[in-house]
């Protein structure tokens, strides 16, 4: 059992910790505070219902995402470990670190923005890359907030990297009609681009 001590950041559903012994590795450990709601499941019970049956917590499920999808989207996103990691908080996602040229963990496109001052335009024809490499091979993400996405300084220039799988095909909608039809899932996946294009001004 790994014991995890050195947190590396905190999100609304995950936090990051260190791999114990991995300086190039981390691990995403799922929050289970009681008071904290995502939606209309609060993350006590979501925490409650994965610790019962771990095959259904969004570490699992991204995983299995991450074995689909890993060929497809090579370039994009980090490398996982192939299993689960059993740790002191719970089982863990293992992924290689995304870091800089400076060996400093990559920001967010979010706080990489704000802090360079750069344009998102000098980003974008990445970002359309990225775009055009889900929209060819049928890989509908749900989900693109800015803190989705690292922007990695590789020898003096930012590299987009997309760090969160947990978006495919995950229509939260009363009734997710896309999951009936790709043309459906297009159009919702081409809306949810617009509205990360309208949050960083582009």
């Amino acid at each position: 059992m790994k014991e995890l001590t050195q947190v590396l950041a905190v999100g609304r559903t995950r936090t990051v910790y260190q791999y114990p012994g991995e300086p190039d590795w981390l691990i995403k450990i799922e929050n289970r505070h009681a008071l904290v709601s995502v939606g209309k499941v609060s993350l006590f019970l979501r925490g409650l219902i994965h610790r019962l049956l771990p095959f259904f917590s969004e570490n699992a499920r991204e995983l299995r995402i991450y074995k689909k999808l890993a060929f497809s989207l090579q370039g994009f996103i980090p490398e996982y470990e192939e299993v689960l990691v059993v740790t002191d908080k719970g089982l863990g996602l293992a992924c290689r670190q995304v870091l800089d040229d400076n060996g400093q963990l990559s920001k967010t496109l979010g706080d990489y923005l704000t802090d360079s001052k750069i344009s998102a335009e000098t980003l974008k024809p990445q970002l359309e890359r990225f775009f055009q490499t889900l929209f060819s091979k049928s890989l509908y993400f749900f989900d693109f907030n800015p803190n989705n996405f690292l922007i990695q300084i590789n020898g003096g220039n930012p590299t987009l990297r997309f760090i969160d799988l947990k978006g495919y095909r995950k229509d939260r909608a009363l009734l997710p009609l896309s999951y009936l039809s790709s043309s459906l899932a297009k159009r919702k996946m081409q809306r949810r681009i617009e509205r990360l294009y309208k949050r960083i001004n582009l």
